[in-house]
């Protein structure tokens, strides 16, 4: 189990709470705060639990990263490895959430849901890079197990959300509607202040 928690306002970091191998570290940098995210375990593998919240207070600007690849290693026998990300956007603020690469091993079983909250006037970046299998391994990602889910709100509202559940056997057949031979591929979802309708006019 591993759970970390990091608020900052306009002035910086006001709250870190982190417990078990999760782990947030702020580095002294020009520029926006940004907040690196670590796992001293250096992955997640059957039964794991991760829980990961970023709040930013009105006004508040920071970038989200972690320190390498996020590993999902080889599950057993037991459930899924889960992880949890969370981010809040106080009005007026906006993240940028820059997580590096994810690299799914062969056999992998990972449950994993993002879900950005924004104010009114809030803003976000937001970037997803799956690997399925490790090439110099010989893996090609058809034994995996993933559901992974990133949804972003506008107070209640829904303004975006994409979910990924491939099934073992469209990995491996390939074709157009998947990879193509291809290693990797990401998402990047961009949503500004006016890029939307809100309940009650446009924010």
């Amino acid at each position: 189990m591993g759970r970390r928690r990091v608020r900052l306002g306009v002035h910086g970091l006001t709250t870190l709470e982190q417990a078990g191998s999760a782990k947030a570290r702020i580095p002294r940098a020009p520029g926006p705060p940004e907040v690196v995210f670590l796992d001293t375990s250096g992955a997640v593998t059957s039964g794991d639990r991760r829980e990961l919240a970023l709040d930013l207070g009105p006004g508040a600007v920071a970038v989200a990263t972690t320190q390498a690849a996020e590993r999902a290693y080889r599950a057993g026998a037991g459930p899924a490895a889960q992880v949890t990300v969370a981010l809040t956007v106080g009005r007026g603020g906006w993240p940028d959430g820059l997580p590096r690469e994810r690299i799914l091993f062969d056999g992998a079983r990972l449950h994993r849901d993002t879900t950005f909250t924004l104010a009114p006037g809030a803003g976000c970046l937001s970037v997803e890079t799956p690997v399925p299998g490790r090439a110099a391994m010989g893996e090609r990602g058809h034994k995996l197990a993933l559901r992974d889910s990133r949804t972003i709100l506008s107070g209640a509202h829904p303004v975006a959300a994409e979910r990924i559940h491939p099934h073992p056997a469209a990995l491996a057949r390939g074709g157009a509607a998947m990879l193509c031979g291809n290693r990797a591929f990401a998402t990047v979802i961009r949503i500004g202040p006016g890029d939307w309708l809100a309940r009650g006019g446009r924010c």
